[in-house]
């Protein structure tokens, strides 16, 4: 009677609880992600940074004061005040402007593969959570159904129509199913907790899970993939032709300086400008060697990793693809059990024909055969997101 109690309290907080689906949460999570409020503010950090680098050099302002003591005439004091500034030639400034924004782009490029890491990972969450209903009702359906069967053979029990060790079998084999259903019900509590955690929602409510993906062999979606990794690349590469160009001359800036002397008998203005002689040193072509090392060593190491996500890619869809295929052969011998094998065995097991051993074993094997079957659907959603992740696509 305890038990009929807490099923039914179970179904009334399953209505009044709201249902909200795999987009809900992925929203809610987007909008209150602590990953991306981080990336969002490294972005600015940087942004930030690069315009300090790239801003103009201040003025400097110098001077001296010296004491005149002339062999003749009187003693006087002389002092100069100047300013200077550091001039940038040419379209250097804004070259370097360019090389940090497209390093910038790339880093955030980069970074937005962990923003997709993350809501796949929340879309695999909820579909575990799913599969943990589904295991939950099917152990529940299986518990009801078998303490049907008990009540009765109690009744056949009083009536000596069955022995009691096949009355104290049956008994143990009903406690054992609800302890089953008392541990799928915890994982299924747990999974519905992590995912409410991660999605900041209120921890009343429940999975719709009508917006499931169909377990599906060709999965993989189409278009470009890897677009992040490519998008990166192409930054960083623009980045450093850039900084060829920006090296490619040895003259890069010059010093202009305005100066004002106060002598004993005069007043002296001057106008001055420091020009650094390339020739005397090698950094700027240093610079650009160092960037057209840095071009081919990207290009070789950018080639390397899509050959490696390649071959990556071909293992995940082979693998998903056997897990189709294992799940469907699963399927078709549940539904072989469903249709056939479990209606004869209850059959022949009420008609007398049968142990109760044999139907225990029937019974048994069913329930390991729809482990295995959920046990496969939960592998298959895990692999699938970690493909979502791997080609760097959002599949919707």
């Amino acid at each position: 009677m305890g038990k009929t109690i807490l099923f039914a309290l179970l179904s009334l907080q399953s209505l009044s609880a709201s249902s909200i689906s795999l987009e809900m949460i992925l929203d809610s999570a987007n909008q209150n992600s602590s990953l991306r409020q981080a990336i969002s503010q490294e972005k600015l950090s940087r942004e930030a940074l690069h315009k300090a680098e790239n801003a103009s050099q201040p003025l400097e302002l110098y001077g001296t004061i010296s004491q005149a003591d002339p062999m003749i005439g009187k003693n006087a004091k002389e002092y100069s005040i100047g300013i200077s500034q550091n001039v940038m030639l040419g379209d250097i400034r804004k070259q370097e402007a360019d090389i940090n924004h497209l390093i910038n782009q790339a880093i955030y490029s980069e970074e937005e593969k962990t923003v997709l890491d993350f809501n796949n990972g929340l879309k695999n969450l909820y579909h575990q959570h799913c599969i943990d209903k589904n295991i939950y009702q099917s152990v529940r359906r299986s518990y009801e159904s078998f303490l049907k069967l008990y009540q009765k053979k109690q009744k056949a029990y009083t009536y000596q129509e069955i022995s009691k060790v096949e009355l104290i079998r049956l008994e143990v084999e009903k406690e054992q199913l609800y302890a089953q259903l008392k541990e799928v019900q915890r994982k299924q509590h747990i999974s519905r907790e992590n995912l409410l955690r991660f999605s900041h929602l209120e921890h009343n409510q429940t999975m719709l899970c009508a917006d499931i993906y169909p377990i599906n062999a060709e999965a993989l979606p189409r278009g470009n993939h890897f677009v992040y990794t490519k998008d990166a690349y192409r930054k960083r590469m623009e980045s450093l032709q850039k900084k060829v160009q920006r090296y490619a001359t040895s003259l890069e800036s010059v010093e202009l300086s305005m100066q004002y002397d106060k002598e004993m008998d005069m007043d002296r203005y001057s106008l001055g400008v420091s020009i650094p002689l390339g020739f005397t040193s090698q950094r700027s072509e240093q610079k650009r060697l160092e960037a057209l090392h840095q071009s081919s060593a990207l290009q070789h190491r950018y080639e390397h990793t899509m050959i490696q996500k390649q071959n990556d890619l071909s293992t995940l869809q082979s693998e998903l693809k056997n897990k189709v295929m294992l799940i469907e052969s699963l399927r078709l011998t549940l539904k072989n059990y469903q249709n056939h094998l479990l209606p004869l065995i209850d059959k022949s097991y009420n008609a007398g024909e049968s142990s109760v051993i044999d139907y225990l074993l029937t019974q048994q094997r069913y329930r390991q055969l729809q482990q295995e079957y959920y046990a496969n659907q939960k592998s298959y959603y895990h692999m699938l997101f970690q493909l979502y992740t791997h080609i760097e696509k959002k599949d919707k």
